[in-house]
């Protein structure tokens, strides 16, 4: 095959992802959103696992309202994805932060979800952050 069928063959298969892709997008635009939006990437091993499953609760606690999309990153797809999530280590993210202020016994606090739960962060540092976002979101929906 010559240089140029070469590509031109791989403009088309280019341009028919462009096409493929835009269209996934617009049917996902569709779809409704949780108000908490929980994205996780850490390598979800015998270590982590835990990690994962208690997101897996807190959304089971919140049906409709928190949705958890977890990322392994002992996975290529893992991988890539965290690569693209700008994280520089393991962490968690909340409609689209690492970080927000909480009040803990009266005083405001900044909490990272980064590393690891229950030595970097806590999970009631979670959950606060997820029953503000509730209310918040219930609030601008009545």
């Amino acid at each position: 095959m010559k240089a140029s069928a070469r590509l031109i063959a791989g403009l088309v298969l280019l341009l028919a992802a462009v096409v493929l892709a835009s269209g996934c997008q617009k049917a996902q635009q569709g779809t409704p959103k949780a108000a908490v939006e929980i994205r996780a990437y850490y390598p979800f091993n015998a270590d982590h696992k835990f990690i994962a499953d208690y997101l897996k609760e807190l959304a089971g606690k919140h049906p409709g309202q928190v949705s958890v999309e977890l990322f392994d990153t002992q996975t290529p797809e893992g991988r890539m994805a965290w690569g693209e999530s700008g994280l520089n280590c393991a962490g968690v993210f909340v409609n689209g932060k690492t970080e927000y202020e909480i009040e803990k016994d009266g005083k405001k606090e900044t909490v990272q979800f980064l590393k690891r739960m229950d030595v970097f962060w806590q999970r009631g540092d979670l959950e606060a952050v997820v029953n503000t976002l509730l209310e918040e979101a219930k609030k601008k929906g009545a």
